[in-house]
This record gives C-alpha cells, structure tokens and sequence, in this order.
C-alpha cells in the first residue's frame, strides 16, 4: 500500500479566525470550504508548493482524545488500506464514509493515539 504524506488536519473550536490566520498571515489560499454534515465545518488551505492545510470545526473530543492534529494519506484504493488496517488489527476510528463530493475517508489510530486519516480522492 503506497501512501503519500497529503495533508495536515488541524482541530479549531473559531474557523474564521483559523482562516483568517492561515491565508491573510501566513498566505495560505482558501481552495474549498464544505459542511458534509450539520455541525462540521471544513476549510481547505494550500500553500505555493501545494501543501494542503485542513481547517476542521465541530469535531467531538477533548484535546488529546481526537481533537489534536491528524495526520492524513492520499492512497489509491482506500478497500485495501481499509482491508489491510482491519487484518492487522489496527483500531478504526470512523469506518469508510464518502464525502458529499465523491471522496471517500477512513479514520484509525496509530499506537500513540495519533489520528491517521486515509483519502482515496476522486
């Protein structure tokens, strides 16, 4: 399963000013802002080399109990990383969903804790 580093998710109890900050301070550009479902609010930023930034409001959690950074893979076949994760026991955090846009995600904890999100996109 080769995976590729393609994100970074940061958790934000204010979007806006998690926005603000991000493109006006640092420069990042605002691509795409979702809301897949009521009371979550999605932010993408990227940078000049394409580096992405996810922006996420309205996760559920305390900080250190999934609400600290995620970090994210693009991988072609998200059955498989799903597949593989499962036969190697790894703890799934959010089974297989499919954003309103077509791309499917798959959440799992490495064994620290850290959150892993797997992204097949469209």
């Amino acid at each position: 399963m080769p995976l590729k580093i393609g994100f970074l998710t940061i958790n934000t109890t204010d979007i806006e000013n998690s926005i603000r900050f991000y493109a006006d301070i640092l420069g990042f550009r605002l691509e795409q802002r979702i809301k897949p479902r009521p009371g979550l609010d999605m932010a993408f930023l990227f940078d000049e080399a394409g580096q992405q930034i996810q922006l996420v409001q309205g996760r559920p959690g305390k900080p250190g109990q999934g609400c600290g950074p995620v970090l994210g893979f693009i991988v072609d076949d998200i059955q498989a990383s799903s597949d593989l994760l499962k036969q190697h026991k790894v703890r799934i955090s959010s089974e297989l969903m499919t954003m309103p846009t077509g791309v499917r995600t798959l959440s799992a904890r490495d064994p620290n804790g850290v959150e892993l999100q797997f992204v097949q996109l469209v």
